[in-house]
């Protein structure tokens, strides 16, 4: 009996250590590389930004398949995702966002900082 208690506590022990694994952890995140390789020094919409976002979100955000019913294939749909806050806490994985993209890592940190430097910039359509 007692020989079964033991068992189903380090049973309990190990479910719980594994339920509280870091799902969204990444190679990047645990371990960021150098950002100075990062060119942030010329970032556009058409060029830098929506290349990003075809080749990670519009899978699952554009016309026609607008998941949770966010576009992200023009610049008028990003551009209020960009506004309220949405992309970046989603890309981000910030608390209270739904990260994204659903289901996959957190997109690379030179990814992220473009979007923010263009989101620091007014999110110009250029």
């Amino acid at each position: 009996m007692k020989k079964n208690s033991i068992a189903c506590i380090g049973f309990i022990a190990l479910l719980t250590s594994m339920m509280s694994a870091c799902y969204y952890d990444t190679e990047e995140e645990l371990y960021p590389k150098d950002l100075s390789a990062c060119d942030t020094t010329t970032f556009t919409f058409a060029k830098t930004i929506q290349p990003i976002l075809t080749q990670n979100c519009t899978s699952c955000h554009a016309k026609g398949i607008e998941s949770g019913g966010i576009r992200l294939d023009t610049y008028t749909d990003v551009e209020r995702m960009a506004k309220n806050g949405k992309l970046y806490g989603a890309v981000n994985h910030l608390r209270g966002y739904v990260p994204m993209p659903q289901n996959a890592p957190k997109l690379a940190a030179c990814k992220v900082l473009l979007l923010k430097k263009w989101l620091d910039a007014g999110a110009p359509n250029n």
